[in-house]
């Protein structure tokens, strides 16, 4: 196949008006190795690309197309011989929550000390009530031992128990969001849940994840005193004796020698 091309260029240029006599024969295998631009171009015009497919939408036909989700899964568990609803699964959860309230309405009365705070969703850091762990929590007809954070909750609708990540991890929970129901194996034994819709909860009471006390961040004497005597192993990072670290480097000045006249008076006393 031979390709014929005639050059042009403006008119006011000699040497292009005496090239636009000349006539290029070549083969357009060897064309295209020495013109990668137009191998370029050629490819762009003889391969067409292939058209993006519109992006697909899993809705329900007879409600159209989901934006928001307004509700968090929730399940029935029970806890001492009682039943628990509204009980929230929140995978966005460092740790399992239990509320005040639900401890008081279960008999719980004690906890150990929580040696961390918890962020928040609404950014803040909370201090928690306490810390129960080894709390035995009946899901589906199988016990699990958990450790739960207690958490004082003074919103409108607040959950009685929530459980994380770590519930999650350790009972390799699958959840089927079109069916609602979550899937555990317990004891070789393949169970199902069914989950709820329960309303969304407020930011300032969804924690997650647990962070140390900072002491520098300015947090009031008494709630760094009342840490600490709750936490006696613990050694703040900047308490230091500071006279014995730089007591050996300082220098004591020597007392003035006595002038004359105080060595006379010394000697007639």
């Amino acid at each position: 196949m031979q390709l014929e091309e005639a050059v042009t260029q403006p008119e006011e240029n000699p040497a292009w008006q005496a090239l636009e006599e000349c006539q290029i024969m070549l083969p357009l295998a060897r064309l295209l190795q020495l013109v990668p631009r137009i191998t370029a171009d050629l490819q762009a015009t003889i391969i067409k690309p292939k058209p993006t497919p519109a992006p697909t939408v899993f809705s329900n036909p007879e409600e159209g197309p989901t934006v928001v989700d307004t509700s968090s899964p929730a399940i029935t568990v029970i806890v001492k011989g009682k039943e628990i609803t509204g009980t929230i699964i929140d995978g966005g959860s460092g740790v399992n929550v239990i509320s005040r309230r639900t401890c008081d309405n279960l008999g719980i009365r004690e906890w150990e000390s929580c040696p961390f705070w918890l962020r928040m969703a609404d950014t803040s850091s909370v201090r928690p009530t306490g810390l129960i762990r080894d709390l035995e929590v009946t899901i589906g007809g199988h016990a699990f031992r958990i450790s739960a954070v207690v958490l004082q909750l003074n919103v409108q609708g607040a959950y009685p128990l929530l459980l994380g990540r770590p519930w999650l991890r350790t009972a390799h929970i699958k959840q089927n969001w079109q069916k609602n129901i979550i899937t555990f194996w317990h004891a070789k034994t393949k169970v199902q849940v069914a989950t709820q819709q329960r309303a969304v909860t407020s930011k300032e009471a969804t924690p997650l994840y647990a962070e140390s006390i900072n002491m520098l961040e300015g947090l009031p004497d008494e709630e760094i005193d009342r840490y600490m005597e709750e936490h006696p192993k613990i050694v703040p990072l900047f308490e230091v004796d500071i006279t014995a670290t730089v007591g050996p480097y300082i220098i004591t000045p020597e007392p003035d020698e006595p002038d004359q006249a105080t060595i006379r008076e010394l000697r007639q006393a």
